[in-house]
């Protein structure tokens, strides 16, 4: 059935369009970036992640690919799109793990990675494009997590579930989980995709890093022709061991804001596993290689032991209770990094909670094409309020404000004219 065989149906079909636009023009007021008239285009095939290697598979992933581009031309707030310009691509893959390439789930990744492209308005009253106007989304089915989660995972020294970082519920749509106010998570399992990292699994991970450092340091030094390192190490300097009693102290004001008997168990050991280690280096002294590289090896190597100690020492002090507790961590880079960032309570809303994928989530009896989970993530698709126009001041302070307020319009408008119906019926087959 087409719509040139049916007059009527296609007029009908354009009025209800043209009333959309009329609507949303008249919402977004009388800026005439805001309501000039973009395009949509369909951009070429994408791989995602690892290559798609058996043909069968590589050809049934870009075709349910192009299923989802399909889906997106119908929602009108992409067909005919005011204020900006949407491209769409298929995209097709694997999830890589890293480093190692190999697959993290073992399932298909495939769907849509799109793009808003605004317009600003010139001072000679033409529409244009925006400078950093472009907003990415996606539409992706199978991906552990965020688009760029998709594309690649963190392998964990434990070789467990990998861990993702900054992942928070805020709110839910049909039913369904937004994740920091960007995505819609859509699944016909009862079980829940990703699920918080505990804290005994943190630790461990963090003592398994340290420890991993430790025997390459150790096999860097005896292929330089030194001894193991640590063997005849000296008593550190009074400076040194100042820095080692601050990142004691730091370490113990991070467990006690979780619990502060077990932060106080652990102080005990670890000035005492301090004291051990402080003799054992005092005994060996003599014998130790003056040279600075040598005692810059050692002096490595007592503080990576240093280290090992405290972990282990706070992993032995929690209760069973508190190894199970979710872990959230106040970030100091763009990624997740065990050295530098600092536990934090979950309850502040300025931590980022650490979760990792639910290895009971993927039914394997599936064909790895089976679309078990979809994830639409665009910024602003849960209707909240962008507030970091805040950081601002001044006209560039106004002019941010009314930016985000159009982009989440835009991106609810989005929202509500996706056919979810469509969505959720891919995951229930």
């Amino acid at each position: 059935m087409t719509f040139a065989r049916f007059p009527l149906a296609r007029a009908a079909v354009g009025a209800c369009l043209a009333a959309l636009a009329a609507g949303r023009v008249a919402a977004q007021g009388a800026d005439p970036a805001a309501t000039h008239a973009g395009t949509l285009s369909v951009r070429g095939e994408q791989q995602i992640g690892l290559a798609l290697a058996p043909p069968a598979q590589r050809r049934a992933g870009y075709a349910a690919a192009q299923a989802i581009v399909a889906l997106l031309r119908s929602d009108a707030a992409l067909a005919r799109p005011l204020g900006y310009s949407v491209s769409l691509a298929p995209v097709a893959g694997t999830t890589q793990l890293v480093p190692g390439g190999r697959p993290a789930t073992g399932r298909i990744v495939y769907g849509v990675k799109g793009s808003l492209d605004y317009f600003r308005t010139a001072e000679d009253g033409r529409s244009v494009r925006a400078d950093g106007g472009l907003v990415d989304f996606s539409v992706v089915v199978n991906a552990p997590g965020r688009y760029t989660d998709a594309e690649q995972v963190a392998a964990q020294p434990d070789h467990g579930p990998p861990v993702l970082s900054d992942i928070r519920k805020t709110g839910e749509f049909r039913g369904h989980p937004i994740y920091n106010g960007e995505c819609i998570v859509v699944s016909g399992r009862g079980e829940a995709p990703f699920v918080p990292l505990a804290m005994g699994r943190y630790y461990q991970l963090l003592i398994l890093d340290y420890r991993a450092d430790s025997v390459r340091h150790a096999a860097e030094h005896r292929q330089g022709g030194g001894a193991p390192a640590g063997a005849g190490a000296g008593p550190s300097s009074a400076a040194a061991r100042a820095k080692r009693d601050a990142d004691m102290q730091a370490t113990y004001e991070q467990l006690k804001k979780i619990d502060p008997k077990a932060a106080e168990q652990y102080l005990a050991q670890a000035r005492a596993m301090e004291a051990q280690l402080a003799a054992q280096a005092g005994a060996a002294g003599g014998a130790a290689d003056s040279s600075p590289i040598a005692q810059a090896v050692r002096l490595g190597a007592e503080k990576e032991g240093q280290n090992l100690a405290r972990l282990q020492s706070a992993l032995d002090a929690l209760s069973p209770a508190q190894r199970g507790a979710a872990v959230a961590v106040r970030m100091h880079g763009v990624d997740w990094s065990y050295r530098n960032d600092e536990l934090a309570d979950v309850g502040d809303p300025e931590s980022s909670p650490l979760v990792q994928l639910n290895p009971a989530f993927f039914d394997p009896s599936k064909p790895a094409t089976a679309a078990q989970l979809v994830t639409v993530c665009l910024p602003g698709v849960q209707g909240l309020e962008d507030k970091s126009y805040e950081r601002l001041a001044g006209e560039e302070r106004e002019q941010e404000r009314r930016t985000l307020q159009r982009r989440t319009r835009d991106a609810v408008a989005i929202r509500d004219h996706l056919d979810w119906a469509a969505l959720e019926a891919l995951v229930s087959k």
